[in-house]
């Protein structure tokens, strides 16, 4: 089953980095699960933004 996005943007006070799926996914659990909670990460397919519950829920239904 494919992503429902294709990039991933993380804000923090050092700017703005764009990851890759697979760059989002190598980061540490404990980063990405920070950056969720404090709302800094965004998920886009092209430039379309996609809602988090939607992707957060597909990286999930990946990983089972």
């Amino acid at each position: 089953m494919g992503l429902p996005f294709d990039r991933v943007e993380l804000t923090s006070g050092a700017g703005e980095r764009v990851l890759s799926v697979q760059q989002f996914c190598d980061l540490p659990l404990a980063e990405r699960l920070r950056a969720v909670l404090e709302r800094r990460v965004n998920f886009f397919r092209g430039s379309e933004p996609v809602e988090q519950r939607e992707a957060l829920k597909a990286l999930r239904e990946r990983a089972a």
